[in-house]
């Protein structure tokens, strides 16, 4: 619920700059401030998309969705995130045709 920028750069630190993955990085050869430079080029991008998409009280402009119903009307409706459950949850919805 609290997205800001600060906190995702200073979760993405603690991780890239941790214990974790310290030895991983070692046996790719790779430099804690290599993979640092990598996460920060996809920030921005993962900031409009946040901006764009989750549920912000502030920001009461949601993304507009239009449905084809293969006739002569159009169904739109606004959509907006509420809830991340994983990065890397399947979804699949036959209700609105998604799955990935």
């Amino acid at each position: 619920n609290n997205l800001t920028q600060e906190k995702v750069e200073e979760l993405a630190n603690k991780t890239v700059y941790g214990q974790k993955y310290l030895k991983e990085m070692y046996l790719l050869n790779l430099k804690q401030g290599e993979i640092m430079q990598e996460v920060e080029e996809y920030l921005p991008s993962f900031f409009k998309w946040a901006e764009d998409f989750m549920h912000n009280p502030a920001n009461q402009s949601k993304m507009e969705l239009k449905l084809s119903s293969g006739g002569k009307t159009d169904f739109s409706s606004k959509i907006e995130i509420v809830d991340i459950l994983d990065i890397e949850e399947n979804i699949w919805s036959p209700r609105f045709g998604l799955k990935g």
